[in-house]
């Protein structure tokens, strides 16, 4: 066997189903949550949006990510009027796995124009798949809850 083919099966057995995950760094800022450092999320972050806008030609675009309203973009189709609100997430890697904050789980429940944009390998070949609200909620688990102890 080669090294170039031992080398693809180390890549296709490192993500073998049913193996257990490694342990992952979460980041939890002002900015959002991510897997790594927040540096690294803002690079992917802002790759990914880049790519949702250019995903979305032909659409008028407002950034809200700032606004905290669950969702990051606002997207206005020119000639149809239609909108979408958008919740832009970005991975370098291959495998659509994000976190999903309470705003925005609370945005994709109470706003039918929600939409989740998973942009895979955002810093290397960007492929933005699309998900509705009722496919992001169903696949949303409980990963990490706040503890406030403060008042106990």
């Amino acid at each position: 066997m080669s090294k170039e083919q031992l080398a693809g099966l180390e890549a296709l057995l490192s993500a073998w189903p049913g193996e257990p995950e490694k342990e992952e760094e979460i980041t939890v800022s002002k900015s959002g949550a991510g897997f790594g450092t927040a540096a690294q999320n803002a690079v992917v972050e802002a790759a990914a949006m880049a790519a949702v806008i250019g995903f979305y030609r032909g659409w008028r675009y407002k950034d809200v990510s700032k606004d905290k309203a669950g969702w990051d973009i606002t997207f206005t189709h020119r000639e149809t009027r239609e909108s979408a609100k958008v919740e832009v997430k970005g991975v370098s890697g291959s495998r659509p796995i994000v976190l999903l904050t309470a705003n925005e789980l609370k945005a994709a429940r109470g706003h039918s124009e929600w939409t989740l944009a998973v942009v895979t390998r955002a810093l290397s070949d960007p492929k933005v798949v699309e998900y509705s609200a009722a496919q992001a909620l169903a696949s949303a688990k409980p990963y990490v809850f706040k503890a406030d102890l403060s008042d106990l």
